[in-house]
C-alpha cells in the first residue's frame, strides 16, 4: 500500500486563495468606508452637496454599521462570481470584478439611503479599496520565505490589475498573478486536496 509522499522537493508551485487568507478584507474596507464617510461629512470644499437625510443618516452609522455594509459589499460578491459561475449563458458579456464593485456599491449606497454621500468620482474611487488591501502580518514574509523552494501564485476571482495593485500595495511578492479573468470565467471555490475543504 502506498501512501502520499511527503517530499517537498515533488511541489513546484504553491497557489494562493487571496481574500481572507493573505489580506484582511474585513479590517481594511471597514476602516476605509468609515473614514471616508467621515471625511465626506467635515468637508467644507462645497464641491459635492450631501442631501440633509443623508447626512443625519451617514452620521449616526457606527464603526460597527460600517462593518456590517463592507460585510454585504463582500457578500455581495459571492453571489455575483457563483451567478457567473454556473450560468448556463456562454453570451453573457464577462464582467470584471472591479466593474461589480462599482455597481454594487451604488445599489448598496441606495438600499441604506446613503445615495449622495460622495460624488461619482469618490464612488468610483471607494469601489477600488479592494486594490489598498492590508496583508496580514505574517504574509508578506512568509510569501518571501517560500519564494525560496516555490513558485507563488495566487488563484482568485479578482481581476489582474486587482491583484496587481494589491500585491504592490501590500507588498506580496508572488512570482506570478493568476486570475479568472484570464480565461474569462469564475470558479465557485476552490477544493483543496488537503481536507477537501472549500475556500471561496
Amino acid at each position: 500500500m502506498t501512501t502520499p509522499s511527503s517530499n517537498l522537493t515533488e511541489i513546484k508551485a504553491l497557489f494562493f486563495d487571496v481574500f481572507g487568507t493573505v489580506v484582511d478584507w474585513r479590517s481594511t474596507v471597514t476602516r476605509s468606508l468609515h473614514q471616508s464617510a467621515q471625511a465626506a461629512l467635515s468637508s467644507s470644499s462645497g464641491t459635492h452637496s450631501i442631501p440633509d437625510p443623508v447626512r443625519t443618516k451617514a452620521r449616526s452609522l457606527q464603526l460597527s454599521d460600517w462593518a456590517d455594509f463592507a460585510a454585504s459589499w463582500r457578500s455581495t460578491y459571492y453571489s455575483f462570481t457563483r451567478f457567473i459561475a454556473t450560468s448556463a449563458d456562454p453570451g453573457k458579456p464577462y464582467k470584471t470584478v472591479d466593474e461589480h464593485h462599482f455597481d454594487s456599491l451604488v445599489d448598496l449606497l441606495s438600499e441604506w439611503d446613503l445615495q449622495g454621500l460622495w460624488s461619482e468620482d469618490e464612488v468610483k474611487e471607494m469601489s477600488l479599496v479592494w486594490h489598498r488591501l492590508d496583508p496580514w502580518t505574517d504574509a508578506c514574509e512568509g510569501i518571501r520565505k517560500l519564494n525560496g523552494k516555490f513558485r507563488t501564485c495566487t488563484l482568485s476571482n479578482g481581476n489582474v490589475k486587482l491583484l496587481q495593485d494589491m500585491a504592490e500595495y501590500a507588498g506580496l511578492e508572488w512570482t506570478e498573478v493568476l486570475s479568472s479573468e484570464m480565461f474569462k470565467r469564475y470558479c465557485r471555490g476552490v477544493t483543496m486536496a488537503c481536507g477537501g475543504k472549500r475556500l471561496t
